[in-house]
């Protein structure tokens, strides 16, 4: 919305919106397939539709997210070349890439899902807009997100990993201190990154207070409590919308 000129109609953000919708669930709906065996090991997942037997057999899921996925692409042509070359990215990245080769295979395979996040943004952008400065650094300020998202929902269910198998990097490190300093540099980079993106004095207050409670809460992580790494999980998601929220009205707040 951001990139949007006046000329941009409603029904073009409709497409986008439709066109990331079938994407993002076809792409879901594949790495369940891919993830039906350990989805079956792990407490947190084990009663998903594939795990749990409601939905048999498993091919289903695979039909039906390629079905999305062959939706989303024909949309996606319907608005523009780049939008769709970013869509495609996203899902070849998420569901090749990371789900089918690296999760199982490398400590590191967060760091290769992360671009699948920035993919939305970028697409976005380019689907109303040419690429500027300011979604590249919201999408590198997406991919620093990324990990300790995950990595603190793993910890709190480390069991769950290590009975899968999949080899998380936080598992074979200080988890709580990896996450602390992944927090420090998206800290800062959000605040380095934020007089590129915003004008107004109340997003620079919010901006500053929201890395505060990222920090403080990540330094509890030291003490490695399950409550504590569910409250930092918990609070990731509302951090970074909120920075997305402040992105997006910034324009419209009282300026210094």
């Amino acid at each position: 919305m951001l990139a949007a000129s006046s000329t941009v109609i409603l029904s073009s953000l409709l497409w986008i919106l439709v066109s990331s919708i079938f994407g993002i669930a076809g792409a879901t709906a594949i790495t369940n397939y891919i993830d039906r065996d350990i989805d079956g090991v792990m407490v947190r997942t084990r009663t998903r539709p594939l795990p749990s037997h409601r939905l048999n057999p498993p091919s289903k899921a695979l039909c039906f997210g390629i079905i999305l996925i062959v939706v989303s692409i024909i949309l996606a042509f319907k608005i523009n070349i780049w939008f769709l070359i970013f869509l495609l990215l996203g899902i070849i990245n998420s569901t090749v890439i990371y789900n089918f080769w690296l999760k199982r295979r490398s400590p590191f395979n967060i760091f290769f899902a992360s671009p699948t996040a920035a993919m939305p943004i970028l697409g976005g952008w380019s689907a109303v807009s040419t690429i500027s400065l300011s979604p590249i650094l919201m999408a590198f300020l997406t991919m620093i997100w990324i990990p300790i998202h995950v990595w603190s929902l793993v910890l709190k269910w480390r069991e769950d990993y290590v009975n899968a198998k999949i080899p998380m990097l936080p598992l074979h490190v200080n988890g709580g201190k990896l996450i602390v300093y992944f927090s420090l540099l998206l800290a800062g980079y959000s605040l380095l990154i934020t007089p590129f993106l915003m004008r107004s004095l109340i997003s620079y207050i919010i901006i500053i207070l929201l890395n505060f409670i990222l920090v403080i809460l990540s330094l509890r992580l030291r003490t490695d409590t399950n409550r504590n790494m569910w409250l930092f999980f918990k609070y990731t998601s509302p951090y970074i919308a909120a920075i997305y929220t402040l992105w997006l009205v910034d324009s419209y707040l009282p300026k210094f």
